[in-house]
C-alpha cells in the first residue's frame, strides 16, 4: 500500500500518461491527471469501466499483453516478460 502511495504522488506530477490496471482483466484502476487529461476525461470521472488496453496501439497491445500476464503471476510488473 505504501509504495502504491508513492507511485501516486510521482504520478500526478508528470505530464506523462501513467495508469495502474488490473493485471487480470485490464480494467483502468487508475489514471493521473495528464493522462486523463491525455484521452479527455474529467478529473473526477470514474476509470473503473476503461479498458487501459483501448490506450495503446496494436503493436503495443502484445507487449501490455505480456506484461499483464507477467503482473498477474508476478504480483507487479518489473520490466520483464519471461
Amino acid at each position: 500500500e505504501a509504495e502504491l502511495e508513492r507511485f501516486r504522488a510521482v504520478a500526478e506530477r508528470t505530464s506523462d500518461f501513467v495508469g495502474i490496471a488490473d493485471a487480470r482483466t485490464g480494467a483502468a484502476l487508475y489514471v493521473n491527471p495528464a493522462g486523463r487529461m491525455l484521452v479527455g476525461l474529467d478529473r473526477d470521472a470514474d476509470v473503473g469501466e476503461i479498458d487501459m488496453t483501448a490506450f495503446v496501439t496494436d503493436a503495443e497491445k502484445a507487449t501490455l499483453s505480456g506484461a499483464l500476464t507477467a503482473a498477474a503471476r508476478d504480483g507487479s510488473w518489473s520490466g520483464r516478460m519471461e
